[in-house]
C-alpha cells in the first residue's frame, strides 16, 4: 500500500486535528509541521519534522501540503506552494477576498495540481444522507436556513468569514443555481473592533427557493443546523448531534485524489465559488 507523505502548515486547533486525525489513517503520514510559534512545535511530538518557515517545504519531497493556518495567511501560502505544483488541502475559506480567489485560480490552471477546499461540513456523513434526501424533493423545497450561533471569536476576520463558508457551501453544493440576489446585515458587539461577529444574510435562487443565513460568535447555546422547508413538512439536520468524522472523509478523500483513486468534491472551482458569495455578503 503506497503511504502518502504529508506537510502541515499551521498547528493550531484545527492544526491539531489534523494530527489527531491522520495518525488514524493507514495510507497516509504527516512527517512535516510548520508553525510561527516555536513553543507550539515543542509540544509537538518528536516523530514530525519541526520549523518555522514554511519556505523549506519547497525543496522537500511532498505530496500533498496541509494549509491550516489563519484564514487571513491563505492567499500568500497558496499561492507560493500552488504555484510550484503541490496538492493542497486548504482549510475553509480559499481566501478573503474574490481577486484573490481568481487569481489563485488562475495560477492553478497552469500546473492543475490536486486541491481540495476545507468545506468540512459537506463531508458529514449525516448530511450526505441529507442531500439525497433533499434532492429527491428538490421541486417541494421553498426555502432553506442555517444558523450557526456560539462558537470562539477570531481577530483576524470577520463572522462571515469565519462562519459563513459552512452555510454557503452547503447552499451551493445543495441548489447548484444561479443566484439572483444577496442581502446581508450585520452588527458588532465589541466597540473596540470592527469586526462583524453577527450577520443575517437573504440568498435568493433563480429557482424561487430563498435562503436565509443566520450566523454569529454570540449566543446563550451552541446551535448547527440546516432546516429546509418543503410543502407540508421540514426537514431539519442538527450537526450538534451528528456522528461521524466529517474530517476523515475528508482527508480520505484527498489523500484518494492524490493517489488517483478519488474525485475531489469541494475543489479550488468551488472554493472560487464560495469565496464570491462571501464577498457579496460582506460588500452588501
Amino acid at each position: 500500500m503506497k503511504i502518502t507523505t504529508l506537510a502541515l502548515i499551521g498547528a493550531g486547533k484545527w492544526g491539531q486535528n489534523y494530527l489527531h486525525t491522520v495518525d488514524s489513517l493507514d495510507n497516509c503520514i504527516i512527517k512535516y509541521v510548520c508553525a510561527q510559534s516555536q513553543k507550539t512545535l515543542d509540544s509537538l511530538p518528536n516523530k514530525y519534522i519541526k520549523m518555522t518557515s514554511s519556505d523549506k517545504l519547497l525543496n522537500l519531497d511532498i505530496d500533498g501540503i496541509i494549509i491550516a493556518s489563519p484564514a487571513s495567511t491563505h492567499f500568500e501560502i497558496t499561492e507560493k506552494f500552488l504555484s510550484q505544483g503541490f496538492n493542497l488541502l486548504i482549510e475553509k475559506p480559499l481566501t478573503t477576498s474574490y481577486s484573490q480567489a481568481l487569481e489563485l485560480q488562475q495560477i492553478w490552471q497552469i500546473k492543475k495540481p490536486k486541491v481540495l477546499i476545507g468545506h468540512i461540513y459537506l463531508y458529514n456523513p449525516a448530511y450526505q444522507e441529507f442531500k439525497k434526501l433533499f434532492i429527491r424533493h428538490i421541486k417541494q423545497a421553498k426555502s432553506i436556513r442555517f444558523e450557526g450561533l456560539n462558537s470562539p471569536i477570531r481577530h483576524d476576520v470577520s463572522v462571515i468569514w469565519d462562519w459563513g463558508p459552512h452555510p454557503v457551501s452547503l447552499l451551493l453544493d445543495l441548489i447548484k443555481q444561479p443566484i439572483m440576489e444577496i442581502r446581508a446585515t450585520g452588527s458588532i458587539e465589541d466597540p473596540n473592533s470592527n469586526l462583524y461577529d453577527t450577520v443575517s444574510s437573504l440568498i435568493r435562487f433563480t429557482n424561487d427557493i430563498e435562503a436565509s443565513i443566520h450566523i454569529s460568535w454570540l449566543g446563550s447555546r451552541k446551535i448547527r443546523k440546516l432546516t429546509i422547508k418543503r410543502k407540508n413538512e421540514k426537514m431539519e439536520l442538527d450537526y450538534t448531534k451528528t456522528t461521524g468524522s466529517a474530517l476523515t472523509e475528508e482527508l480520505i478523500e484527498f489523500v484518494g485524489a492524490i493517489q488517483g483513486l478519488k474525485k475531489i468534491t469541494s475543489d479550488i472551482n468551488f472554493g472560487v465559488s464560495v469565496v464570491k458569495v462571501l464577498s457579496a455578503m460582506e460588500k452588501s
